[in-house]
């Protein structure tokens, strides 16, 4: 089982990153667990918000709601590659997986958020090695999101969990593959 402990207590997330709660196709049973850790029906996006937040609220969706839960993150995730902050340099696929990473620094602050390092395997295959603490589904849902929100013409993306390293039965990473 996944664990979701920030690495840094002092970590937070923008408030632009965390609309993608509000923005999930299941935001009506999304919102209660939002209102149980003590938030408003609507984030400010300018605002930053403990990392471990987030990261319990995530705890609480599959708790509560099983794979219906796993779907949600993976929506989540998705939805979040269409708030988070990008780098401005940003406008095609290749670049959005190369900037994974600074994606995620940009969305983080105050300490230690994890990292997400980038491998180019070739042409059209990149790999993505997450070193965060937040749960496979969510990532998966982001580089989903990330790949779909900067097609390219012709080619479908592909988004695979690379089940031979995984957090969620005991490892310290996440590795998944980026196909186009």
């Amino acid at each position: 089982m996944e664990v979701m402990r920030a690495f840094d207590p002092n970590t937070e997330v923008s408030g632009q990153a965390m609309l993608a709660l509000y923005n999930c196709m299941d935001s009506e049973h999304i919102v209660p667990v939002l209102r149980k850790h003590g938030l408003s029906d609507q984030f400010d996006s300018e605002s930053w918000y403990p990392m471990q937040l987030w990261l319990d609220i995530f705890q609480d969706i599959i708790d509560q709601q099983g794979f219906q839960g796993t779907l949600n993150l993976v929506d989540i995730g998705r939805r979040y590659a269409e708030t988070a902050l990008l780098p401005p340099e940003v406008d095609n696929l290749d670049d959005a997986v190369i900037a994974a990473n600074d994606t995620h620094q940009l969305n983080h602050r105050n300490g230690y958020a994890g990292e997400l390092s980038i491998v180019i395997m070739g042409e059209g295959h990149m790999q993505v090695i997450d070193h965060t603490p937040y749960p496979c589904d969510f990532t998966y849902g982001m580089l989903y999101g990330l790949a779909h929100r900067f097609p390219k013409a012709g080619r479908t993306p592909l988004v695979q969990h690379d089940k031979s390293s995984c957090r969620k039965v005991g490892d310290d990473t996440c590795t998944y593959n980026i196909n186009w």
